[in-house]
Parts: C-alpha cells; sequence; structure tokens
C-alpha cells in the first residue's frame, strides 16, 4: 500500500514537471567595454575590462573577444573571470560578468570597434524537483566602442629617453659613507614604479679616474617597472669627497610630459680608524719560518692535473716522431730516423725548459706584515703573513710589492723582502 501511493506521487511529479514550461532564453540587458586608462599612451599598460548585464542563474565561461585591431599594434592576454556581482536594475534582478585582460600597444591607434564575443553559455534549468545544466556555444556582438592610443609626444623629448613610460621614483645610496682612502664602496641606484621601463637604465655618474676607481655596474631587475645597478668604486685619495648624482629620463604619464628625475649626490666623509674600529686581522701561517735570506724551490701546484700537463708534450712529441718515421721509412729510411730524432729531442728540450719556468722562486719575508687588497697603508687588511713566510712575487709597484702566499693575493710593503729579492 505505502510502495504504491509513492510510487504514485512520484509519477505526478514527473508529469507536473513535464506540464511546466522550460526555462527561455536568458536575457543580455547590456554590455559595455572600456579601457582603464581611457586613453593610453603607446607602450603603457592598461586593462580592458568587458562588463556584460545578464538576468541570474547564468554562467559565461571560456570568453573570446573578437574584432579588435589586429596585427603587433595591440597586445592583449587573456581575458579573466572577475566574480560576478548581483544588483536590481529597474526592478529587476540581474548579474554583472565582468572580464579583464591586461595589455599594450606597441603604436598609435584612434579608431571605432564593435567586437565579437564568443563564449560558452552555461544555464541552470529546472523541471519539477530536477535541476541541470546545460552548455552551449554562443556569440554575443557588442556595441561599438572607441578605442584611442595616443602617441608620445615629440615636443620636449630629452635626447636621453629610452622608452621608460609611466610613474617612477629614483633613489640611491653609497655604503660606507664614512671612509678612508682605498676603501670598496658600494653605490646602489633603484628604480621603481608602475609602467613600463623596457630597455631604459638610471644613468650613473661619470666619476673623474684620478679620485675614483669604478667596476662595471650589475644589474637587478624585479619585474618590468623595478631596477637596481650596483656599482663597486674605489677612493683614491680624501679629495674624493662626493659622488655626483644619478639620473633617470621617463614620460610621466601622470602630467603627461617627459621628465628627467636624479637621486644624489652623495657625500663621502674620510676619517682616520681609530684601534677598535680596526676589521680583525687573521695570521696566516704558510709554513714554517725560515731563517732569513734563505730561498726555497717549491713546485707552483703540485697536482694531477699538473704532472698531466707534462707529460702530455712528451707524449705528443714521441707520436708525432713515430709517425714520421712509419710515413717515409719505407723510402727514406736514414732521413726518416734523423728527422724523427730531431722532433723528439726538440719536444724533449722544450718540455724541460717549460718545466723549469713552471718551479716559481718563493722569497721569505723579512718581517711580519698586513696583507693588504690595494697599495697604501689605509687599505683594508683582514690576513697577516708571519716573518718567513715564502711568498711569491707578482707585481711591483711604487714602494709597494704585489705577491702570492698560500693561496691569497695581496700587496706587502717593498721593505718586507731584501732589496736583492
Amino acid at each position: 500500500m505505502i510502495g504504491d501511493l509513492r510510487l504514485r506521487l512520484l509519477r505526478g511529479a514527473v508529469l507536473l514537471g513535464l506540464a511546466l514550461p522550460a526555462a527561455g532564453e536568458p536575457d543580455f540587458h547590456a554590455a559595455n567595454l572600456t579601457l582603464d586608462p581611457p586613453r593610453p599612451f603607446v607602450n603603457q599598460p592598461f586593462s580592458l575590462q568587458l562588463d556584460i548585464v545578464v538576468s541570474p542563474g547564468t554562467e559565461l565561461q571560456s570568453p573570446e573577444l573578437r574584432g579588435l585591431p589586429g596585427g603587433t599594434q595591440l597586445e592583449l592576454g587573456p581575458l579573466n573571470t572577475q566574480p560576478p556581482t548581483r544588483t536590481t536594475r529597474d526592478g529587476v534582478p540581474v548579474e554583472i560578468h565582468r572580464f579583464r585582460s591586461e595589455g599594450r600597444a606597441t603604436a598609435a591607434i584612434d579608431t571605432t570597434v564593435q567586437p565579437l564575443l564568443a563564449f560558452l553559455l552555461v544555464e541552470r534549468r529546472s523541471i519539477g524537483f530536477f535541476t541541470s545544466w546545460q552548455s552551449t556555444r554562443r556569440q554575443l556582438q557588442l556595441p561599438p566602442a572607441r578605442i584611442e592610443i595616443r602617441p608620445l609626444p615629440e615636443t620636449g623629448r630629452p635626447a636621453g629617453f629610452a622608452g621608460a613610460i609611466g610613474e617612477f621614483t629614483l633613489s640611491g645610496r653609497v655604503e660606507p659613507a664614512v671612509v678612508v682612502p682605498m676603501d670598496i664602496v658600494n653605490l646602489t641606484v633603484e628604480v621603481a614604479g608602475k609602467g613600463t621601463l623596457g630597455e631604459a637604465r638610471p644613468q650613473l655618474p661619470a666619476l673623474d679616474p684620478a679620485r675614483f676607481k669604478v667596476y662595471p655596474p650589475t644589474e637587478t631587475r624585479a619585474g618590468p617597472a623595478r631596477l637596481t645597478l650596483s656599482q663597486a668604486i674605489i677612493p683614491q685619495s680624501t679629495q674624493a669627497v662626493e659622488v655626483a648624482a644619478a639620473r633617470f629620463t621617463f614620460f610621466d604619464t601622470a602630467r603627461e610630459q617627459y621628465r628627467t628625475i636624479t637621486a644624489g649626490p652623495f657625500a663621502l666623509a674620510f676619517t682616520t680608524r681609530r684601534p677598535d674600529d680596526t676589521p680583525a686581522v687573521r695570521q696566516v701561517e704558510v709554513s714554517a719560518p725560515r731563517p732569513a735570506g734563505t730561498r726555497q724551490e717549491l713546485p707552483a701546484e703540485v697536482s694531477m692535473y699538473r704532472e698531466l700537463r707534462r707529460v702530455i708534450p712528451l707524449a705528443a712529441g714521441l707520436l708525432a716522431a713515430l709517425g714520421f718515421i712509419a710515413i717515409f721509412r719505407p723510402t727514406h729510411k736514414r732521413l726518416a730516423l734523423v728527422v724523427g730524432l730531431i722532433i723528439l729531442g726538440g719536444v724533449a728540450w722544450g718540455t724541460h725548459l717549460w718545466i723549469g719556468r713552471e718551479r716559481v722562486t718563493r722569497v721569505p719575508l723579512r718581517q711580519t706584515v698586513a696583507l693588504r687588497i690595494a697599495p697604501g697603508e689605509r687599505a683594508n687588511s683582514s690576513i697577516e703573513l708571519p716573518e718567513g713566510t715564502p711568498v711569491r712575487l707578482l707585481a711591483r709597484g711604487k714602494g709597494w710589492l704585489r705577491i702570492e702566499a698560500g693561496g691569497h693575493r695581496g700587496w706587502i710593503p717593498a721593505a718586507a723582502l731584501s732589496p736583492d729579492d
């Protein structure tokens, strides 16, 4: 009895659902295509926004916008779907579906378009107690919209303009700012903001080579609108009291004009380090101290790689001699033997001279000295070489010697070695 009653109720519900009219086509109330900012300049990033007002219960998926200026003039990313919002228009509940695409234009454009939106329409249909979703591919003709991309003005364009467009700030610093001559100073300049830098870079100051030793800068990028330049400079004397200002030229989209901004100049203060400010010096024992005036013959590097470098020339010479003998022995037996021996002897003698040059004369220090990064008493030092340490001479300067000891290289006073060394 109860089972028959349930079956009858289910049949009645199905018949009632079939008797109800199916949901009609969704209503598209409005569509609007806009740019943000409304009139961007060439190469200025902008957002293309599409708003579609439809009846509730409708989803628009996989949107594709057609009919925009083609070629490479307009570069647009994919249309990203934003969460829909519900509102009421003229007393009718509606949903606003919003799509955004980031882009930029590489050329000036001023045209009116009537694009076509292709999308996947997903509708919810209810039949009695049952609900289903139906997907169909649809197209929607959008109302006409004007797209205006303005060219950059020619008036007032600086000679150093490299294509940066947007809103930027320039900052810089020197570290440390209190130094002694021959200290390494790091100059850091950063440009950041919103827009497009392109190939533009801050212009670092041109420093006087008589006052500063300058090294090539390193570049670090963090996105399309942030760039950092770092440069190592070394003040040569106490006259290097200022690092000139850095400059950056760009087109300011907010003011709609070209601008050149600066950072600096940066002041340097010179001081005499107190004992407690002096970096810690580490004493390096390269070998046991030896009596003054003695010399020690040591191989430059005792390693398998060095031994192979000595054997390879001999092996190559031996192969060349044997090859010559094998080729010419059938016809010129004596000549082949004589020339082969000459080749082998020449290679052996050349290898002997090469090995002799690889052995380096090392001279012991007369006194304990600090190994400095540059010639001068004020140059930084973190290593101390004790008396008797064997060193290898690399270069000579005015009152200073560049040496190598135990893998460490630097400068020491010339008085640390005997005059005849």
